[in-house]
């Protein structure tokens, strides 16, 4: 369940991944490194970040599962007065007859090769959508299968294009850097094969902005205040992953801190508690991708037995927070 607002969009758009064709088969294009909450410098994060696999260049997708409205308009006039060259899908139940009109202005009159896509979303995924937000976190991924059962789920209902946006010629892809010799490339190759392992913890599809100075990651772990820290090889040498807690969650903390022996057998016999964290590390090897595999193992033992029961506990303080709202309401 999420908590102090719905992730219903963001579950929504990992189907979309997963099923890629769906989308493709909407918009007439094929779809290649498709990315969530891509940020760029001085920008909102971008819902759905791709790339045209003929053009090379950006696919931008901003969703909303109602109909539009003021605050979704200006994210997407704001997408192409930034947007240089390419494409924009804004998904919607629904659209402003005032809206689609706006959209056809800015388009037409923004001197850039821009195509619009506006996509009617079937409200009938708003069903399955709702069960799969109420389940446990980790278990959301493993039944987005729950969804195949909508048909038509996107259609097109208007597409917008600048005339200069037809004569794009197709540029290549640039293909991603094996080279772990730098940290970010490292970071990155941690990041895919976190996400390709462990792909139930949805914290690790949202794209992270990575930092050569930083030998650190961060992932939220479920509500503000708790947060994954790791790395591959920090300045001591070691690689560690450790789950951290606020002043305002020292009350999970200590659900698990107050039993060290049983997290050690559970876990990993290297478990350290800190005063506000409880994680593991263990000196590096010169192979990287040893360090990366020890990282992820370690990762895919902690969701599992402390994500996991964190998820359940958090979903029944949500549970009872709604229940005494409704009663003095």
């Amino acid at each position: 369940m999420s908590f102090y607002g719905a992730e219903k969009e963001f579950i929504f758009h990992l189907w979309l991944k997963t099923r890629k064709d769906r989308l493709e088969q909407a918009l007439g294009i094929r779809l290649g490194g498709i990315l969530f909450e891509r940020k760029e410098e001085g920008q909102k994060p971008i819902d759905m970040y791709a790339l045209d696999g003929v053009l090379g260049r950006p696919v931008l997708v901003e969703s909303q599962l109602g109909r539009s409205d003021p605050p979704h308009f200006a994210v997407v006039r704001e997408l192409i007065h930034s947007l240089g060259e390419g494409t924009i899908v804004y998904q919607a139940l629904s659209f402003q007859d005032k809206h689609i009109r706006e959209f056809r202005n800015l388009v037409e009159t923004s001197g850039k090769p821009i195509r619009l896509y506006l996509v009617i979303i079937n409200q009938d995924v708003l069903n399955p959508l709702t069960e799969l937000d109420r389940l446990n976190k980790l278990d959301v991924y493993h039944n987005l299968w729950r969804m195949d059962k909508v048909s038509n789920v996107l259609q097109v209902v208007k597409t917008v294009e600048h005339p200069s946006f037809r004569a794009l010629q197709p540029q290549q892809i640039p293909n991603e850097s094996n080279d772990l010799s730098s940290r970010i490339n490292v970071n990155k190759f941690l990041i895919e094969e976190l996400r390709g392992n462990i792909p139930e913890f949805l914290p690790f599809h949202r794209e992270k902005t990575l930092y050569p100075q930083n030998p650190v990651i961060y992932f939220g772990a479920g509500a503000s205040g708790l947060t994954y820290h790791c790395s591959v090889r920090d300045s001591r040498g070691f690689a560690f992953v450790d789950l951290r807690f606020s002043e305002d969650r020292n009350y999970l903390f200590h659900l698990f801190a107050m039993k060290p022996n049983l997290l050690k057998a559970l876990i990993d016999k290297r478990v350290y508690v800190g005063h506000d964290r409880i994680g593991v590390q263990f000196r590096t090897s010169p192979d990287v991708r040893a360090n990366v595999r020890q990282v992820v193992k370690i990762f895919r033992v902690m969701i599992e037995h402390i994500s996991r029961p964190l998820y359940d506990i958090l979903d029944f303080e949500y549970e009872v927070m709604a229940m005494r709202k409704r009663r003095t309401a």
